[in-house]
């Protein structure tokens, strides 16, 4: 099966050290693990020194997480990607059962439900649902119905459709959801094999509504159009 690269952003505000470890213990060989470091220190490749060898450590210049995941789909060698942030975690077997699954559909992207980790190491959910193409497209009308870290991806066919805006800070991923979505088929694996961080989410989701607003402005009429071709 194809090489996966899982890019993963570190801007120095969290620990990574169980993401990176959840990342290392995936069960599928054909891995590459590159960490994309946005801070001007060292401190984080001093941390790495004993998973040099399983970890590619670039230094970016980029000043967005956007910016730095496009230079990390630019220097990975993976067909495939998965997107990976500070202090959320794999399931061991995620991107081997992503990657089966993608396989299997000849799918060039895949989302999943998955598992929110609240302030008292307490899970929950899964949340997520299977939704047609049709149905998300109506959804990203109002909202990001995909977690990114839940997304695998085939490399070219995301830089063919430009990467992730580097001029926004948070909504990122609902900006190019909403900007492919006429053009990519999204499938649907139900198995969730994500654990996101519930405090950070609802943190995030203050610093996005801004952003959030500026696309759906940008996004909302393309949208309308492309459901209407839907719908005949």
């Amino acid at each position: 099966m194809g090489k996966v690269s899982i890019l993963l952003p570190y801007s120095g505000d969290l620990s990574i050290d169980q993401t990176l470890q959840s990342a290392l213990k995936q069960t599928y060989a054909n891995k590459e693990i590159i960490v994309l470091d946005m801070t001007s220190s060292n401190t984080l490749l001093d941390g790495l020194n004993d998973n040099l060898k399983q970890v590619r450590h670039w230094h970016v210049k980029q000043r967005t997480v956007a910016g730095a995941l496009n230079k990390g789909l630019n220097v990975a060698n993976g067909e495939y990607v998965t997107f990976l942030f500070p202090s959320n975690r794999y399931d061991r077997d995620k991107v081997m059962q992503q990657m089966s699954y993608m396989l299997k559909h000849h799918a060039k992207l895949s989302y999943t439900p998955y598992f929110e980790v609240n302030s008292d190491k307490h899970i929950e959910g899964p949340f997520g649902k299977r939704l047609g193409q049709k149905q998300l497209a109506v959804a990203l009308r109002q909202s990001c119905p995909i977690q990114l870290d839940t997304v695998m991806i085939h490399k070219q066919t995301l830089l063919k459709r430009g990467g992730f805006n580097p001029t926004l800070h948070a909504a990122f991923d609902y900006e190019c959801w909403a900007r492919i979505i006429p053009h990519i088929h999204f499938y649907y694996h139900n198995a969730p094999l994500t654990f996101i961080n519930s405090t950070l989410t609802m943190n995030l989701k203050q610093r996005r509504d801004a952003e959030y607003r500026k696309v759906k402005a940008w996004y909302d009429q393309k949208l309308v159009r492309y459901i209407l071709r839907m719908s005949r």
